[in-house]
């Protein structure tokens, strides 16, 4: 179980590591909600040009599996959005 900071508990935390890929963000983002679990999802903004916001990404499932986002300000790599994330 993983707790935020609101003090919810969570059965799992996915960390998604994002680049330029709106359509494959989205895509991996719905494959989360169809499972019926309670998950945390936190996505990380590698300095994309594209827009990523929480009504971009999730829609109207933002209730069922909330998603946050770290914008990192450059692109900096997959390893350091990972450990970003982690923290």
């Amino acid at each position: 179980m993983i707790m935020n900071t609101q003090g919810r508990y969570y059965e799992l935390c996915v960390l998604i590591p994002c680049f330029n890929n709106l359509q494959g963000l989205k895509k991996s983002i719905e494959s989360i909600f169809y499972d019926k679990g309670k998950y945390l999802i936190v996505v990380v903004d590698d300095g994309s040009i594209e827009i990523i916001s929480n009504e971009t990404v999730s829609g109207k499932n933002s209730k069922e599996a909330p998603v946050h986002i770290i914008r990192l300000q450059q692109n900096k790599g997959i390893a350091v959005a990972l450990n970003t994330g982690l923290q």
